[in-house]
């Protein structure tokens, strides 16, 4: 008979800010948000988490259940959840469904100033091999129709040589997209001293000859890295 002894655990951090940048808030547009819910009802990720408070975290931020920041349009009082928002819950906390689901919600804007009413759209599916689910908020009629407005880098050389949109410092890009990222095991891991600067440098790269977008270790999300372009392009 064989004895098994525990040598050690290994672990690593993963920074939530990075989780949301995995979420591709630009696929999902201004109305519509993602979340990701644990095995025991708290949010991990949630645009409406607050786990910081005047600079100090607050004691309990790892544990705010998903019922305290998706508020039903019910009537109801504090605290006195719906039966569907329960059912809903205990679905996304059993961790095995891909389904959707519609609920009359409420949702605040400008610092809790102002809020919409309307019915939204759930679209939750387990993370394989996590104890988390992923769940997508839409509200009614949203996300219908896409504008695909992108520029193939390799088009845009000319006999004149290498083209550049992005020269002077009056552009920005949205600081929390993921636009193009280099690998930190490549020799490339010198530190940018803005995102517009790893823009540009990148656009320069992508016009290399013999240059191709990788597939296996892609630097960031094609499609917005290339619409980002064709913005460069009509308004230079």
């Amino acid at each position: 008979m064989k004895v098994a002894y525990l040598l050690g655990v290994a672990g690593t951090d993963v920074p939530v800010e990075d989780i949301m940048k995995m979420l591709k808030p630009h696929w999902l547009g201004v109305n519509a948000y993602a979340f990701i819910v644990t095995n025991n009802g708290y949010v991990l990720v949630h645009p409406d988490l607050r786990p910081v408070f005047q600079g100090i975290l607050k004691p309990s931020y790892n544990s705010v259940d998903m019922t305290d920041v998706e508020l039903m349009d019910d009537g109801q009082g504090p605290h006195n959840f719906s039966k569907k928002l329960l059912e809903f819950r205990e679905k996304l906390v059993q961790g095995n469904i891909t389904s959707s689901i519609s609920l009359p919600m409420k949702q605040h804007f400008d610092n809790m100033k102002r809020v919409m009413r309307g019915i939204r759209f759930y679209y939750y599916k387990p993370i394989r091999d996590s104890p988390f689910t992923l769940v997508v908020s839409l509200p009614d009629h949203y996300g219908r129709y896409q504008v695909d407005a992108v520029v193939e880098t390799h088009l845009l050389k000319s006999s004149k040589g290498k083209l550049n949109f992005f020269e002077g410092k009056n552009w920005k890009v949205h600081p929390d997209w993921l636009y193009c990222k280099y690998r930190m095991d490549t020799e490339e891991t010198q530190p940018f001293i803005s995102p517009e600067d790893e823009v540009e440098h990148f656009f320069a790269k992508t016009q290399s000859a013999g240059w191709n977008w990788p597939t296996q270790y892609p630097p960031g999300d094609r499609n917005l890295f290339l619409s980002l372009v064709f913005d460069a392009k009509v308004t230079s």
